[in-house]
């Protein structure tokens, strides 16, 4: 779970939403954030703060709806996308793009758009951080002008998430003879072009990124008339802006600036579920991690609830394995290790690793035991040690 801060001196008219009317359109919604967008082209966007303005940009064929829901089609709502047929046996999908839909340029929307954007995410020269998840698709062809079809070489319950939302659709009259190892650096990245409700107004980058609405847009005009990023150093820095009046929201809220503002009544703090998780991956090539018993020993040893608790206060929980909570697939039902030291410390005595004095380390054959744990850049130090205990 993230929890999401509103600046509540500048939330919208609640009454108009009660009693049923229109929304009131306008105004400058201004986003406090930690870190920039790396990048505004999205098959080499890879940051979160990248995707959330590409997300605005850019339209898919088609979005998944609340609850998420990957698997089939049956969870999805248009985007570019009027509707799309499969063919009997599933190996193809046949995707009517909506003839009203426009580049920000105003030059329509095609079955080419969808072909090339497939092409640059899975193209090696671009080097795609996202070329994985379009594993399996063998083509994108062109129909007609708006019908584009889309061919697996194996049937998988994911198929249409993989295309539908996965694949940001982007203008092939514009990138189709970019300079494919070095999209980062053309003239479209920039200035880009989109079809979504959003168009791009500036880039001021390590200070602010400023989207305007497409009051033309073929999906509607969007609430506001901007959306303004407004970017700081680090999480406490885009707190402190919030806090001062200059931003109105904080996409995510953790640690001591959560328990502080859950007493504040300037401020409105919303959950929400994320797709986000943190593991230890274990190399079951090294000799002591190649016992399952072993890995179950120090996994009963760790309080996770209170490592989470301590890291995230209340907006984590221990995960059920290789897949987030928020997604409906997370089995809740899943047998876990429960923390339990006196259990922990029994298997680790049958397998060997003994503790000679209270308080020391455990040994096999006299030898201790120690392994590095690596972390990433933004913890210190890089490389831990870990000693059996």
């Amino acid at each position: 779970v993230t929890a999401l801060l509103f600046c509540l001196s500048c939330g919208g008219k609640t009454s108009d939403r009660e009693h049923g009317a229109p929304p009131a359109t306008g105004g400058v919604l201004r986003m406090a954030t930690a870190a920039d967008a790396d990048a505004l082209i999205p098959p080499i966007v890879g940051t979160l703060q990248g995707k959330l303005v590409v997300d605005q940009l850019f339209d898919h064929l088609a979005e998944p709806v609340a609850p998420l829901q990957t698997v089939g089609d049956a969870g999805f709502r248009p985007q570019l996308a009027t509707g799309w047929t499969w063919a009997p046996d599933s190996l193809s999908v046949a995707v009517a793009i909506n003839p009203a839909a426009r580049w920000h340029d105003g030059t329509p929307v095609t079955a080419r758009d969808v072909a090339l954007s497939f092409t640059l995410f899975t193209d090696p020269v671009v080097a795609s951080p996202h070329a994985s998840n379009f594993a399996g698709i063998d083509s994108v062809v062109i129909r007609d002008s708006l019908t584009a079809v889309v061919w697996w070489a194996r049937r998988h319950p994911e198929q249409f998430f993989q295309v539908a939302y996965n694949l940001a659709i982007l203008p092939a009259h514009l990138l189709a003879g970019a300079d494919r190892a070095a999209l980062g650096s053309t003239p479209f990245a920039s200035a880009p072009v989109g079809s979504g409700r959003f168009r791009f107004e500036r880039w001021n980058r390590g200070s602010d990124l400023v989207l305007r609405a497409d009051s033309t847009n073929y999906r509607g005009r969007p609430a506001v008339d901007r959306v303004v990023w407004l970017v700081a150093p680090d999480p406490t820095a885009a707190g402190a802006r919030l806090r001062a009046g200059e931003g109105d929201v904080l996409d995510q809220v953790r640690g001591e600036l959560y328990r502080q503002l859950r007493a504040d009544s300037a401020f409105q703090l919303v959950d929400y579920g994320s797709l986000q998780y943190a593991t230890l991956l274990v190399n079951h090539d090294r000799p002591l991690f190649a016992a399952r018993a072993l890995r179950g020993a120090l996994t009963q040893a760790l309080d996770r609830a209170a490592m989470v608790a301590n890291a995230l206060d209340s907006l984590g929980s221990g995960a059920l394995g290789p897949v987030p909570r928020a997604e409906p697939t997370a089995d809740a039902a899943m047998r876990q290790l429960v923390y339990d030291t006196a259990a922990a410390a029994r298997a680790l005595d049958s397998l060997g690793w003994r503790r000679n004095a209270p308080g020391g380390g455990r040994r096999r054959n006299g030898q201790p035991q120690a392994n590095g744990i690596h972390t990433p850049a933004s913890s210190a130090p890089r490389q831990r040690q870990a000693l059996l205990q």
